[in-house]
């Protein structure tokens, strides 16, 4: 059968189909799976003139087998963690598993850990899954194939909790990781065996890895080991941020893991070198072909090099495309790419149905397909009526046109899954991606030879090429706005963009029209947003365990309240979080920074705010604290030049500071002690941090939203008997203080502010249990609408004269 259309690819077809099933996470997988069956059976037995009808029901049964293949995964990792969750969750409970893979040694290690069985005091259980477990820090993560028992209660990773925020249900579910879990303490973790928990091929292959990374780091500075176990093993769980993001903002991050690049380049290499010996050895001459006897001996070393690189979706599809093309060589027949394309991502997607929402999936399979497609007739474009083939101009411009084909095609996918696109992407990627293929394949290949061989000359060279690519992306790093911050377009724009981008290859002038315009309107998406005028913006940002919030003002101007954070100071909610929304925002300077007070949840990420958007006023109580992340902060805002205020009791007239911020009418309302000296403190010494929090109350067009920090009953019966604060406690939209702690929140201070929604900045699954089940029961009483940013991810709120608007990301 073959399908309508002018590729004559009807694998690619289907896979298209699968894939598109295999995006659908709702419904039941036998009824998905049954519709599947019956759209096989009219595909098999529709008569053959009825050509479109047959294609059609065979597009029908791989979307629906995709969808049933992946709501049956899923159905799957919801069994596993409510078995798990329910087995750790008991005092004394262990898990045993063993290191599968290190994930990352900085700023948390992490570690991929497959689950063998959990002790429990009442007896162990068998268990068989994977999980990402945080180890404490500080602790170097063990050798992989150590077997470990763990004190964690596990539980499913989270999804996506902003706009361009990373999924790491679906990034883990993807390699077939169900559960994600935190060992808190050295005294939670203990190592039973080392390196003894794999068998057969998988401890060979965990040995070759764990001596191959030793070796690096013995040889070489340590940028330069990260470089090169990126470029060789597939993962760079040591690297500093700052080594990848020339990388990032030259357009090359498909450079720093083990990609399809390196993968077919050895393949290619591997193959050229076996025909050749073949072809010098008599007797091996005389019993077969070269060429098909070279392809077949390939086939393992593709495989055992796309496992020892970690499995990577990149690498897995190109081993797949090398594998199918080998086998083509050796029945001396020779398969289309698309094709070829559409068989891997057919076996991928089977096999594991999640990794449709791994980004090196999508984007591999498209950068691919968009080099097969579009690059003729980028070309053609660029090439014109110049027939000149003598020169260095037509390698130039083939060059240019894979590289404007391939970004073009990733454009919007990368926005919308990241947030941000490369400017110079396309013309960058001239020159970087002809230097990778030249020193990435040396470099892999230098590196084994040289643990294999002990040369420490061999594998410090190998060093010394990954740092000059590095500084080749660093260079062009340097050009004007690398990187440029965008609201993540939509799925259903990505999709009408990416389908133009398609469309535009078939030939026709009428798909050519529809895909251009398709491209366009998907492009014109990336437009930031603005903020609509006349209107208060809050948006309660999901930084983990703490508050964050961002505030936009009818006039544009910005403020953020709190930073987030942990008391473990590795994690920087400013950086992952609040720094993305803000560049989403269009923010160069913040007009406002506020820290209710000192407490590594409220202050940690707000280092990085100040260093990066240099606030022009910080308010804040004027309370100290010994915490190494406040000096910090002390010493950022230094460098920024930032003003700090700190409020004074008004000699006259109400207990109260009001202030206007861009438009916007700002009551000052707490902490306010009398002062009978001029270095008395701007806070109450016999209060507690908590109770000595900042509260302000933000007014526009009649509404209002009040930001009481921490404070607990103490200070929350003094507000509202204090008669120049009760009136001003009043607000539409009320932040939880203390996170829902059953130590805030009372009914007098929820009478008193008479709020009707509820905003709670909690981490998913903390220690603590926040929020309380009887503070939620007391808002649920006073009919308060409750929205956290645990489970709705980031909660925006709109103030204005039409009324109170509140919508969640993940609700």
């Amino acid at each position: 059968m073959t399908p309508p259309g002018p590729f004559h690819a009807p694998l690619l077809g289907l896979a298209a189909a699968l894939a598109a099933g295999c995006a659908v996470t709702t419904g039941s997988p036998w009824a998905w799976l049954a519709v599947s069956a019956a759209a096989a059976a009219a595909g098999t037995w529709l008569p053959s003139r009825l050509l479109t009808a047959r294609w059609a029901a065979w597009l029908c049964c791989l979307l629906t087998a995709g969808a049933g293949l992946r709501t049956a995964a899923e159905a799957r990792a919801e069994r596993l963690a409510a078995q798990v969750a329910a087995l750790s969750s008991a005092d004394g409970a262990r898990v045993e598993g063993v290191v599968r893979r290190v994930l990352a040694e900085w700023p948390l290690p992490r570690v991929e850990f497959a689950l063998r069985a959990v002790h429990a005091p009442g007896g162990s259980t068998a268990v068989d899954g994977a999980a990402a477990l945080t180890l404490p820090q500080g602790l170097r993560p063990p050798p992989e194939g150590s077997v470990l028992l763990v004190r964690s209660m596990m539980h499913r990773p989270r999804v996506a909790r902003f706009p361009g925020d990373l999924d790491a249900r679906a990034l883990l579910g993807s390699r077939g990781v169900d559960l994600q879990g935190t060992a808190t303490s050295v005294d939670d973790l203990a190592v039973v065996a080392d390196r003894a928990g794999f068998t057969g091929t998988d401890d060979l292959l965990a040995r070759a890895r764990n001596a191959t990374r030793a070796a690096v780091r013995t040889a070489m500075p340590e940028d330069a080991a990260a470089l090169v176990e990126a470029f060789v093993l597939g993962d760079s769980p040591g690297m500093d941020p700052e080594v990848r993001r020339p990388f990032d903002e030259a357009g090359a991050a498909h450079l720093l893991a083990v990609s399809g690049l390196q993968a077919t380049l050895l393949a290619a290499m591997l193959f050229a070198l076996l025909r050749a010996l073949w072809g010098r050895i008599p007797w091996l001459l005389a019993r077969a072909d070269p060429g098909p006897a070279a392809a077949l001996l390939c086939l393992p070393a593709i495989y055992a090099y796309a496992l020892f690189a970690g499995g990577a979706a990149s690498v897995v599809r190109s081993a797949w495309m090398a594998a199918a093309v080998m086998v083509g060589q050796a029945l001396r027949r020779k398969a289309a790419t698309a094709q070829v394309l559409g068989v891997a991502a057919i076996v991928m997607l089977a096999v594991e149905p999640r990794v449709v929402a791994n980004a090196g999936f999508l984007l591999s399979f498209l950068s691919v397909l968009a080099l097969v497609l579009l690059t003729p007739g980028v070309l053609a474009l660029l090439q014109g009526t110049d027939a000149d083939r003598t020169s260095w101009r037509p390698w130039l411009l083939a060059a240019l046109a894979s590289s404007t084909a391939a970004y073009l095609a990733t454009l919007p996918l990368v926005a919308h899954l990241f947030g941000r696109v490369a400017t110079w992407g396309a013309l960058t990627n001239v020159v970087l991606v002809p230097a990778g293929a030249v020193a990435l394949p040396a470099v892999v290949v230098g590196t084994l030879a040289g643990v294999a061989l002990q040369w420490d000359f061999l594998l410090a060279c190998c060093g010394a090429v990954s740092l000059a690519l590095h500084d080749l992306c660093r260079v062009a790093a340097l050009l004007p706005w690398p990187v440029v911050e965008v609201t993540p377009p939509g799925a259903g724009m990505t999709a009408l963009a990416l389908g133009g981008a398609l469309l535009l290859a078939v030939g026709s002038w009428r798909a050519a029209v529809a895909g251009a315009l398709g491209l366009l309107v998907g492009v014109a998406g990336l437009v930031p947003a603005q903020s609509p005028r006349n209107e208060l913006v809050v948006m309660m940002a999901p930084v983990g365990q703490g508050d964050g919030a961002i505030l936009r003002f009818p006039d544009g101007a910005v403020a953020v309240i709190d930073g987030g954070g942990s008391f473990i100071s590795a994690v920087d909610p400013g950086r992952t979080v609040l720094a993305p929304l803000l560049d989403q925002l269009g923010v160069q300077q913040l007009d406002l920074m506020v820290l209710s007070h000192p407490h590594p949840d409220h202050l940690n990420g707000l280092v990085t705010l100040a260093e990066r958007f240099r606030p022009r006023e910080f308010w804040w109580t004027g309370q100290q604290s010994r915490h190494p992340r406040f000096r910090d902060l002390e010493r950022a805002l230094d460098a920024a030049g930032t003003r700090r205020v700190v409020f004074e009791r008004p000699a006259a007239g109400p207990r109260v500071v009001q202030r206007t911020v861009g438009g916007v009418r700002v009551c000052v309302l707490h902490p306010f002690p009398e002062r009978d000296a001029p270095d008395a403190p701007h806070h109450f010494p016999e209060l507690s941090d908590n109770d000595n929090s900042l509260v302000l109350r933000f007014e526009h067009a009649g509404r209002a939203v009040l930001f009481p920090g921490d404070i607990e009953k103490e200070t929350e019966a003094a507000l509202a008997a204090d008669p120049d604060v009760a009136p001003l406690l009043r607000a539409d939209v009320l932040k939880i203080p203390h996170h829902g702690s059953n130590t805030s929140s009372t009914d007098a201070f929820l009478r008193a502010v008479g709020a009707r929604h509820a905003l709670i900045g909690v981490g998913a699954g903390n220690t603590w249990g926040f929020p309380s089940g009887e503070v939620l029961g007391r808002m649920a009483a006073h009919g308060v609408d409750v929205w956290r940013t645990d489970l709705d991810g980031l909660v925006t709120v709109h103030l204005g004269a039409d009324g109170v608007a509140v919508e969640a990301f993940a609700r």
